[in-house]
């Protein structure tokens, strides 16, 4: 099998071409909560997916099948200032057929459930999708993903730190928390932590818990600061794992 580099152009595209505010944080009380209410992996009028970060609000929910997909979730969230808390009223299987889009708009939970015996509830499936995707990828700060099985994608969860929103101008993204998942059978890494390449892009205060990760075909966890460019000046602090 041919493994694909791993270059500065990993998510890079996508995440430029993100317009998004990485607002300060807010007060778990106020977190609005957006509740999936189906298995489809959808994105129903008036929600838009076609960007990275997706066009909608909590305002739009639900879309015109009057239900809640997990891809319509995450874009209100990223489109709707403040803290959200996605949680699911189903159990089940997602089969994601194409890349979910990126937690842009930061202070974002997405939090799955638990089974009687211990395991997630839900599960993010990515089988159809090829190199570069993820399950799930967060660029901007004080999100959590807890409590859900992600499998079979190329990279189960990626955080990352890059220049964004506009080229030549650096990012910091800090606060988030990656815990109480499983993440199995990626193609390259289940848990990637990264910064790319743009100078003085910051990724700090990530933690990374309680997370079951096995059967990655290359690194269970990965935690990197520069992708290619030797001394960028770039740099990954106060991350526990």
């Amino acid at each position: 099998m041919h493994t694909p580099r791993i270059t500065s152009s990993f998510l890079t595209v996508t995440v430029l071409a993100c317009g998004l505010v990485l607002g300060g944080f807010t007060s778990p009380a106020a977190a609005k909560t957006i509740v999936v209410t189906t298995l489809m992996d959808t994105a129903d009028p008036p929600f838009n997916a076609d960007g990275p970060c997706g066009a909608g609000t909590i305002n739009d929910l639900p879309g015109s099948e009057s239900k809640v997909s997990l891809r319509e979730a995450i874009i209100a969230a990223n489109n709707t200032p403040g803290a959200d808390m996605i949680t699911f009223a189903t159990v089940g299987t997602i089969a994601v057929n194409t890349p979910l889009p990126l937690l842009c708009g930061g202070q974002t939970h997405i939090k799955g459930e638990r089974n009687d015996d211990g395991t997630p509830a839900i599960t993010l499936e990515g089988a159809a999708l090829s190199f570069p995707a993820a399950g799930l990828v967060v660029i901007s700060r004080h999100n959590t993903i807890s409590d859900l099985q992600i499998q079979h994608f190329p990279f189960g969860i990626v955080v990352r730190a890059d220049e964004f929103p506009i080229p030549g101008t650096s990012s910091t993204v800090t606060h988030n928390t990656v815990k109480n998942n499983i993440v199995t059978d990626s193609l390259f890494h289940g848990i990637f932590v990264l910064t790319g390449d743009a100078p003085g892009s910051v990724l700090a205060h990530s933690t990374i818990t309680q997370n079951l990760v096995m059967n990655n075909a290359q690194h269970g966890i990965l935690v990197l600061a520069n992708l290619t460019a030797a001394g960028s000046d770039t740099r990954i602090d106060h991350t526990r794992i």
